[in-house]
C-alpha cells in the first residue's frame, strides 16, 4: 500500500479504512484528497478524476458508493481532537485540525461568532482530509535559484491550492540543510514537518511547530540564528512585517501563498511591501493540481518591483515552462 495513503487511511473508523485499504494500489499513490460529508457518498479526490469507492474499495458510479453516516463524522471530528476537542480550539477557528502525518483535514460546519469574529464550528457535516506526501528531491529545478553555492536568494513559491507548494518547501529546507545551510521552518500547522511523521529534516534545520508565523519568526532570528527561514502560505501584514523584520537582520526566506497568476501577487497588500522593498529575488508560479510541483514561470525581483511601482521594465521572466519533478 502506499505509505502516504496508508497513514491518512489510519484517520478513518474501522469500516472506512477497510473500504479505502481496498482501493487499487494504481490509484492510491494518485489521491490527493479524501472528503467526508454526511449521507453522501465517500469521495476520493486525483489530479484528474472523482472516484466513488464500493464497499470493496473498487471505484464505481456516484450512486453505488459507500455513503458516509453521520455519526461517523462526528466520530471522526473528536477523533482528530484526541477527544478534546476545546484543545484544538485555535485550529478550529481557523476551519481545519492537522492529523498525525501531516494530513490537514479542512472542517465544514456552522460557524459561531463573536463581534464579527470566527470563534469556532459546530454541526460539522465535512471533512476533507488532504493527503501528506513527502517527495524528496522534487524541488531539484529551484534549488538554482534558491542558492548557487555562494549567494542565498529570497523566493516565493506562489500556486492555487493543492499545487505542491507545501511538498516543495519542505524538499528544499531540508536540501539547504544538508547542505551545511542553517534552516528554520516556521511550521504554523504542522504540515511541512509534522512531529512523528518520520520526514527527514536534516540536522541543521530548526522545526518551529504550531508558533504563528509572525512570532516563529521573531523568535528564531532572536534564539536560533538561521540563514534561510521558510514559511508557508504568509497571509497578512503581521507576518509581512515579520519577514521584513528578517530581511532588514540579514536572513532570506522561502515563503509560499496562494494566487493563480502574476498579477494576483499584485493585489495583496502584504505581498506588495515585500517586493517594493528589493529583498525578494524570485517568485516562482507553479502550475494547478493537475501538475503538482511543476514550474510556470520564474519572475525576476526586478520586474516584482517594478510592477509594484508602475514602472515599465524588460521582460523580467527567466524560465518558461520546463517542469520541476512531479510531486
Amino acid at each position: 500500500m502506499d505509505t502516504a495513503y496508508a497513514s491518512a487511511c489510519n484517520c478513518f473508523n474501522p469500516r472506512l479504512k477497510q473500504i479505502l485499504g481496498g482501493l487499487p494500489e494504481e490509484y492510491q499513490c494518485l489521491v490527493q484528497e479524501i472528503r467526508l460529508k454526511k449521507a453522501a457518498p465517500l469521495v476520493l479526490v486525483t489530479a484528474s478524476h472523482v472516484l466513488y469507492p464500493n464497499l470493496y474499495g473498487q471505484p464505481t458510479l456516484p450512486d453505488r458508493g459507500v455513503t458516509v453516516f453521520s455519526e461517523e463524522i462526528d466520530e471522526m471530528f473528536h477523533f482528530l481532537c484526541s477527544g478534546a476537542v476545546y484543545s484544538h480550539s485555535e485550529e478550529i477557528r481557523k476551519g481545519f485540525v492537522t492529523a498525525k502525518g501531516g494530513h490537514r483535514v479542512g472542517i465544514v460546519g456552522k460557524a459561531i461568532t463573536e463581534k464579527g469574529q470566527i470563534v469556532s464550528v459546530t454541526q460539522v457535516d465535512t471533512l476533507s482530509l488532504r493527503v501528506c506526501r513527502d517527495v524528496p528531491g522534487c524541488g531539484a529545478a529551484i534549488v538554482s535559484y534558491l542558492y548557487d553555492g555562494r549567494r542565498l536568494n529570497s523566493i516565493l513559491l506562489a500556486s492555487p491550492p493543492a499545487g505542491g507548494k507545501t511538498t516543495l518547501l519542505r524538499d528544499l529546507a531540508r536540501t539547504l540543510a544538508k547542505d551545511g545551510i542553517r534552516v528554520c521552518v516556521i511550521d504554523e500547522r504542522e504540515e511541512i514537518f509534522p512531529a512523528e511523521s518520520g520526514f527527514d529534516s536534516g540536522v541543521l534545520c530548526d522545526v518551529l511547530r504550531s508558533f504563528p508565523k509572525a512570532e516563529g519568526i521573531r523568535r528564531a532570528i532572536r534564539t536560533l540564528s538561521p540563514r534561510v527561514i521558510f514559511c508557508d502560505e504568509i497571509g497578512d501584514e503581521s507576518e509581512a512585517a515579520a519577514v521584513m523584520e528578517g530581511f532588514h537582520s540579514g536572513v532570506r526566506f522561502v515563503l509560499s501563498v496562494h494566487a493563480a497568476q502574476k498579477e494576483d501577487l499584485f493585489l495583496r497588500p502584504c505581498l506588495r511591501r515585500l517586493f517594493s522593498d528589493g529583498e525578494m529575488d524570485f517568485a516562482v508560479l507553479l502550475k494547478d493540481r493537475h501538475t503538482p510541483g511543476q514550474i510556470r514561470q520564474v519572475i525576476s525581483g526586478k520586474e516584482l518591483r517594478n510592477a509594484v511601482f508602475g514602472t515599465d521594465s524588460p521582460a523580467g521572466c527567466l524560465y518558461g515552462g520546463r517542469p520541476a519533478q512531479s510531486l
